[in-house]
């Protein structure tokens, strides 16, 4: 189940900064159903603020960067790489 990332403590703070990401990109998944997000979408996750339209981009920019799980965690809300 790829989304189960969602449900385990993320490790470290770079583990931190992707499930608050992945939080985000959910969110707004489940009221676009895409991942098409604006260039400067600001939200708020753990009372912090996010640009989810930078992280994306970021995300997209770098998949090789991500380990599988992140990659099929992304997947499973339709990520479009390119």
């Amino acid at each position: 189940m790829p989304l189960a990332l969602l449900l385990r403590r993320p490790y470290g703070p770079s583990g931190w900064a992707f499930a608050r990401g992945l939080r985000a990109a959910r969110i707004f998944w489940r009221s676009h159903q895409h991942l098409n997000v604006p260039r400067s979408y600001p939200c708020t996750v753990d009372g912090q603020p996010l640009d989810l339209g930078r992280w994306i981009r970021e995300r997209r920019r770098e998949p090789a960067r991500l380990t599988r799980e992140q990659l099929e965690a992304l997947e499973a809300l339709d990520m479009r790489w390119t």
